[in-house]
This record gives structure tokens, C-alpha cells and sequence, in this order.
């Protein structure tokens, strides 16, 4: 904690922050649950909290805690396990504000119910972010995640997510990596034959030819990462609370995330 300037006392707002997504809190109603329930006893609350404590204790926070923090229990659950089944895609995150100076517009997927309202080829945008993640697909639980404004291309974010989960997880002999056709890269697949990996990806389409999916029978398994998606954002707010800027977001980001591997893992 002393290296992001604060004390140790600090982190038990990064628990609470995560428990607030958990429970769908606004920062009056964590106060109040705190100072009541086991669970901020345990934490170290006394029996008076006001709610600007956590408001505060919000904006000072530095987003790279709360990564740190996520990223440490995902490393510990997955020690002695092997990861063999990798997915990549992106979610967009709207920002709160057309004010927002980090914010950017870029393309999004469109959802079921709009597709069924637009024209085909018709494109839908976003005002905001995007978080980019690498999750295994057996356990259905994000590896390496990064937020970037919503204008940035989603292949760029391939070898950095790609290269944390080598570093930091073991990968399996006959591992495979699952992706859309966005993810159809020379570079992409280069990268994954020259370490054994299966690249499982539809070829990319053009005016001329579709798009060509995969037989791969384990291209199915792509949708375990919207199924995360679904449920950071439909059980854990991921979706619901709109903040302005890029640290903010981040913050709000990694609390759903930790929420989620709380309730799964833990």
C-alpha cells in the first residue's frame, strides 16, 4: 500500500468498494452496512463511518491497487492449475459525461434485440471505453483485463494482454486461443503458432467473401466470455454506474471485478 502512499488501513475501502458492487450500494448505504454487518468488522470499521470518508477515500485511490489487488487472487487461484482454453474480446463502457477529456467515440456490438432494429451493415457507436480481456473459458474467469478509450482498435491489445498470461499463468501443451473475426491477424496467429497454441479465429471477411468460421469444436466456448460481460454488468453494475475519466472508470472497473472473483473464487 505505502508504495501508492497510503497505509495499510487503507485497503480495507478497496474490500468495501468491491463489496458496494457486490451488494449495489450507493456510498451512504456502504456506510451505514460497515458499521453494522460482520463483514466490516472484519474489515476494520468502527462504529461510525460517514459516507464522504468513502467518497474520498474513492478519489484518492489509485486504479493500479485495485488491478494489483485482482490480480494477485486470480494468480493465487490458478497456481496449480492449467489454463488451456483462452478467449479474447472487449466490452464498451459509456462514460458519464460528453465532457469526459479521456473518453472517445468508437464502434461497439450492437446487442441482439438492436440488431434486430438495424440495417444490415449498419454500425453502432459508443462515447467512452472499452475493457479489453483475455479469461479462461473452463472456469469463466477474466486473466488479463486493461481499459482503453472505446476509439482503440481491439487487436492492438493482444500481445499485452497475450504476454501478462504468459507471465503469470501456466498454459497447457495443446492450449487453444478463441477469438471473433476482429482478432484475425498474420501477426496474431504468427504469435500464437510460435508457442504451440492453437489460434481458433474466423477468417476475415470482405466485400467479396464472408466471414469464415471455424470448425474448431471448441469455438462454442467463446461465448463463456460474454457470459463474464453479462454478469459484470447485469449482476455487479459494471454497466449501470456511468464515471467520467479514465482513472474513475478504472476504479469502478476493477471494484466490479473484484466483486465477481469474490463471489466465484473466493
Amino acid at each position: 500500500m505505502r508504495e501508492y502512499g497510503h497505509t495499510k488501513k487503507f485497503a480495507k475501502h478497496i474490500v468495501a468498494f468491491a463489496v458496494q458492487q457486490d451488494k449495489h450500494m450507493k456510498d451512504y448505504e456502504l456506510a451505514k452496512f460497515v458499521v453494522n454487518d460482520p463483514i466490516g468488522k472484519m474489515l476494520g470499521y468502527g462504529d461510525k463511518l460517514h459516507k464522504s470518508t468513502l467518497s474520498k477515500a474513492k478519489s484518492r485511490s489509485d486504479p493500479e491497487m485495485f488491478a494489483d489487488l485482482y490480480n494477485w487472487i486470480v494468480r493465487d487461484k490458478f497456481r496449480n492449475r492449467i489454463v488451456s482454453t483462452m478467449v479474447q474480446d472487449s466490452t464498451a463502457i459509456p462514460s458519464g459525461s460528453r465532457k469526459d477529456r479521456d473518453a472517445r467515440t468508437g464502434y461497439r456490438t450492437p446487442s441482439k434485440m438492436e440488431q434486430m432494429f438495424l440495417r444490415e451493415g449498419e454500425k453502432t457507436f459508443i462515447f467512452g471505453y472499452k475493457v479489453h480481456t483475455i479469461s479462461e473459458a473452463e472456469h469463466e474467469i477474466p486473466l488479463a483485463v486493461t481499459l482503453q478509450p472505446a476509439n482503440r482498435n481491439d487487436r492492438m491489445f493482444f500481445s499485452e494482454l497475450y504476454e501478462s498470461v504468459k507471465s503469470n499463468f501456466r498454459i497447457g501443451p495443446n492450449a487453444k486461443y478463441l477469438a471473433d473475426a476482429g482478432y484475425s491477424s498474420s501477426r496474431i496467429r504468427r504469435n500464437l503458432r510460435q508457442d504451440g497454441i492453437t489460434a481458433v479465429i474466423p477468417i476475415g471477411g470482405n466485400q467479396y467473401m464472408k466471414t469464415s468460421n471455424p470448425k474448431d469444436p471448441d469455438y462454442g466456448k467463446r461465448w463463456s466470455l460474454e457470459r463474464i460481460f453479462s454478469r459484470l454488468k447485469e449482476v455487479f453494475g459494471l454497466g449501470k454506474k456511468r464515471a467520467v475519466g479514465l482513472k474513475r472508470t478504472a476504479i469502478h472497473v476493477y471494484s466490479c471485478l473484484l466483486a465477481y472473483v469474490m463471489r466465484y473464487l473466493i
